[in-house]
């Protein structure tokens, strides 16, 4: 397609931005100027923090501090693509000149998890389109030590970002390791260590490096956390947990 003007894509599209959003992000409503929706890329459910600007195009999540400038990085953050992909894409849908709305969110290619992992499947990502390679990989094991996913930990300047993996099938029967959650209700972080310690205290923390490091501090306790941190929990399969003693220990801080 030669060069991309990444100008004339943002340009058209924000001429017609609000009807665009409405497919793309089909649960959003607008509030003045502001397109506000719930954030695809995260378990969010409600709306509120993820908001776009239908004039400039500027966009943010204030809950992760997530954000970009205009409509090519939007769809590129929403659909977990590069930005010179994501103006292929949009430019491709109108025969390589200007970007017709995207296809609804309903006839897009959709992803599913497959829990445990399949065996000889090829090893998970350690780098991101985004932010890199990671600092660190968090394995998700059943009780029976079988892959289910991970978290991947990567360093940025904001802080720091947490992204889940797991290895899914699309609705096109495509399949490949994809930055997205477990389905719900998800699994619990440690549940090997708890299968193989059936009788000891089991101590619930927040987060999958503090899981992994009071674990190696200790085996006469099994250490567990989940995915998503606090606004997850109800999101979580607790039931491995029944019949068991537990101390929970909760961050210091306002959440916890």
């Amino acid at each position: 397609m030669g060069r991309i003007d990444f100008g004339g894509i943002n340009e058209s599209i924000l001429g017609q931005y609000p009807s665009i959003l409405e497919e793309w992000l089909p649960d959003g409503k607008l509030e003045g100027n502001e397109y506000k929706s719930t954030n695809p890329t995260r378990s969010d459910n409600k709306i509120g923090s993820f908001s776009i600007n239908i004039h400039s195009g500027v966009w943010s999540d204030f809950a992760t501090g997530d954000s970009g400038s205009d409509p090519v990085s939007l769809y590129a953050y929403v659909n977990q693509i590069p930005q010179g992909e994501s103006a292929k894409e949009l430019a491709k849908l109108n025969g390589g000149d200007m970007p017709k709305p995207p296809p609804r969110k309903d006839d897009k290619e959709t992803w599913t998890p497959i829990i445990p992992v399949p065996a000889g499947v090829q090893n998970y990502n350690t780098k991101h389109f985004r932010f890199g390679e990671s600092s660190a990989v968090w394995e998700y094991l059943d009780g029976d030590g079988n892959l289910l996913g991970c978290m991947s930990r990567f360093e940025t300047p904001g802080g720091k970002e947490i992204w889940p993996q797991t290895y899914c099938q699309s609705s096109a029967g495509r399949k490949s390791w994809r930055w997205l959650s477990f389905t719900k209700p998800r699994p619990l972080y440690g549940l090997f260590a708890l299968a193989q310690n059936p009788k000891v205290q089991v101590w619930i923390v927040e987060g999958e490096k503090c899981t992994h490091e009071l674990q190696s501090l200790s085996q006469k306790i099994a250490v567990v956390s989940w995915p998503g941190g606090s606004k997850s929990i109800g999101n979580t399969d607790w039931s491995p947990l029944a019949g068991r003693k537990c101390v929970i220990w909760p961050d210091a801080d306002k959440p916890g």
